[in-house]
């Protein structure tokens, strides 16, 4: 099978503006507003609401994830496909959830200059906060299972259009976008081991006075130590696990 070849008449395809029109209004963002709305309304609770409308800004991407994971003949691809991509919806979910966060405490903020934080904002950072650990989560079990499987991952927006026009296998052009993800999931589990850090900083200096030479330790881990060791993980996985182009990513296994 001539993958290469494939690319430019996959491409070409894929720029056809005959995409199916069924279901369209299902998945449109007009039902997802009525669906948010009705939800508040029977329920009164707002982060149903959120997590509906922060679900919308990664519906593609869960979309193409379950289509790789059943159109796909080779499973461990296919499942690192699901995984990859389900992360990626799940981080522009949370990504949503943190930009309405900060647009909310903008609006609100004089009237609330002397109060706490209002309930739809904790919802919203409540959002974001399990949708970055989700993603992580899942970001990190689809990079378990590109290596044990001797694969690589590769992720691309453009193949939303190939799944809509059933064109198989769904090569695109565009850049590998798991770096992002591959990033996000290191901080996110660097995060917890700096917070033990600085538990473990402000213990040496109760117990045992060591004010100086423990803050010290704690400047050098939080302001060179860890960002180095985040940005070498991040190139090691790279390196390893995501592939250059995805010409050579669906060489890997039978399409």
């Amino acid at each position: 099978m001539n993958l290469g070849a494939q690319v430019d008449d996959s491409s070409r395809d894929a720029t056809r503006d005959d995409l199916p029109r069924r279901a369209s209004f299902r998945f449109s963002w007009p039902s997802f507003l009525l669906l948010a709305v009705f939800i508040y309304e029977i329920t009164s609770q707002a982060w149903l609401s959120i997590t509906l409308l922060c679900t919308k800004f990664g519906w593609e991407h869960f979309r193409t994830a379950l289509w790789l994971k059943r159109r796909d003949p080779d499973r461990a691809r296919g499942r690192i496909g699901f995984w990859i991509f389900g992360a990626a919806g799940l981080w522009r979910a949370a990504m949503t959830g943190f930009v309405l966060m900060f647009v909310y405490a903008a609006l609100t903020a004089d009237k609330n200059r002397n109060q706490g934080p209002p309930p739809h904002f904790i919802e919203a950072t409540l959002v974001a906060i399990v949708g970055f650990l989700m993603s992580a989560g899942a970001t990190l079990f689809a990079l378990a299972v590109a290596r044990w499987h001797g694969r690589t991952i590769w992720l691309d927006a453009g193949m939303h259009r190939p799944r809509a026009l059933g064109l198989w296998p769904p090569l695109t052009a565009g850049p590998n976008q798991a770096g992002t993800l591959i990033l996000t999931s290191i901080i996110v589990v660097a995060m917890p081991i700096g917070g033990l850090w600085i538990g473990l900083v402000v213990f040496l200096v109760r117990e045992f006075g060591l004010a100086n030479e423990a803050l010290a330790m704690f400047f050098a881990f939080a302001f060179l130590l860890l960002p180095i060791s985040i940005l070498v993980v991040r190139d090691y996985l790279q390196r390893r696990v995501l592939a250059p182009n995805a010409n050579e990513y669906w060489k890997e296994g039978p399409c």
